[in-house]
């Protein structure tokens, strides 16, 4: 156990109680037979299924990254259709015909034991090595241990997503594909505010049998994730490249204030280290969240951002391009606010130090109305706009403030947009 610990940090100088398996076995076997049978309807529109990769376009080498209706699930009763409905009825039936044993138990976890092995040939293993010297001035070479997930890769490119740590002061960044293949990557572009980094590796030099053996993982939506849903985690989550783990999702907080954006986070059952690099998916092997240091658990609970709320920025950092930045953290006003005669708006609720929101003087508790003369009154309008602002533009901002006496004077702000 002492040597499998050594490997994450390295240092070295440079030269029968059968009963008791039911209820379990039941949350399982339902999770399996629903996987399979939505896998199964998947197939009968395969074309529909192909949005789910992230691919790329030939005339530009750009990449794109379709996104998801802002819809949730309620973390209390499942909205389905009839055909789900249908599925439901199935699956309980056969649920209910079967006496369960231990090893009906076992075979589950063989299911997702399974599952989570073949998405093995979408996690990478980074080793992020940075040089130093000693007292006797000998040339130190330390290295830390994360994973990383292939988001995406054209001809002769696999771009790598993990956490921001890997790249914090790295000399040299090494990624390990499952097939072994093995090469020094460059950082293509990083985001703190949510603690994402996304790698690129040149596999102009590989062949094509090593290269159909580095797999894209299937991007789910997290917006359909209910309370009680199986959850497997994958990457580094227990610390360890290749580790995993199985639960559920536990709670879903909607609509949390993140800094220019608003995201669904996932509490779960599962241990998640956001630091090197712990990914959520659901049991048709889509990813459907990803831990990060950027937004940590306030509990013992793993906590993921949902997928969903990603792709927008995940798609300018694959692609490398600028992505607005004003700096703030909004949140929406409620009816009862409004009522009680707050403007409409958004509310913000933190200003981040020395963006472009903080030099321009904007505060915690401004309500923000009108951004570039294009109204917002909610978070998900914010959010519309921000992505279309240009890097570098100066912009209008009309905001209302309270002068402590729930009385609102309007303001007019001016900054320039900022890129994250």
């Amino acid at each position: 156990m002492d040597e499998d610990k050594d490997k994450f940090i390295t240092e070295k100088i440079i030269k029968k109680d059968k009963s008791r398996y039911i209820n379990l076995m039941k949350l399982l076997l339902s999770a399996v037979v629903f996987g399979v049978v939505a896998m199964a309807t998947a197939l009968f529109t395969r074309p529909g299924l192909e949005k789910f990769i992230v691919k790329s376009t030939t005339e530009k080498e750009t990449i794109s990254i379709e996104k998801d209706t802002t819809v949730f699930q309620n973390s209390t009763e499942v909205i389905g259709t009839e055909d789900t409905e249908a599925f439901k009825n199935i699956a309980e039936s056969i649920i209910d015909e079967h006496s369960y044993d231990e090893e009906d138990v076992k075979a589950m976890y063989k299911v997702l034991a399974n599952l989570t092995n073949d998405l093995d040939s979408c996690v990478t293993a980074i080793h992020s090595i940075k040089n130093e010297k000693d007292w006797f001035d000998n040339l130190i070479e330390s290295g830390h241990y994360y994973s990383g997930l292939v988001i995406a890769k054209t001809e002769n490119e696999v771009l790598v997503l993990c956490p921001v740590q890997a790249i914090d002061a790295a000399d040299t960044i090494n990624v390990s594909f499952k097939n072994n293949y093995s090469k020094q990557a460059t950082v293509k572009s990083a985001d703190g505010h949510i603690g994402l980094a996304i790698l690129s590796v040149d596999t102009s030099d590989a062949d094509s049998g090593i290269k159909e053996g580095i797999e894209v993982i299937a991007l789910g939506n997290s917006y359909l994730v209910s309370r009680g849903d199986i959850a497997l985690a994958i990457g580094s989550p227990t610390g360890f490249n290749y580790s995993t783990g199985y639960g559920w999702v536990s709670y879903i907080s909607k609509d949390v204030s993140i800094v220019d954006s608003s995201a669904m986070f996932m509490h779960t059952s599962l241990a998640l280290d956001n630091a090197k690099g712990s990914f959520l998916v659901n049991t048709s092997g889509e990813l459907i969240g990803i831990a990060t240091s950027a937004y940590p658990s306030e509990s013992s609970t793993g906590v993921a951002i949902g997928i969903s709320d990603l792709k927008a920025r995940l798609e300018y950092m694959i692609n490398a391009m600028p992505a607005a930045y004003i700096g703030i953290k909004p949140i929406d006003i409620n009816a009862k606010a409004k009522e009680s005669g707050v403007p409409e708006g958004i509310y913000v609720t933190e200003v981040v130090a020395d963006s472009p929101s903080y030099i321009s003087g904007i505060q915690v508790g401004d309500i923000i109305s009108e951004i570039d003369g294009i109204k917002v009154s909610s978070t998900a309008a914010y959010k519309e706009v921000i992505d279309k602002l240009t890097v570098g533009k100066e912009i209008n901002i009309k905001l209302y403030r309270d002068n402590g006496k729930n009385e609102y004077s309007q303001l007019d702000i001016n900054l320039t947009v900022a890129s994250r």
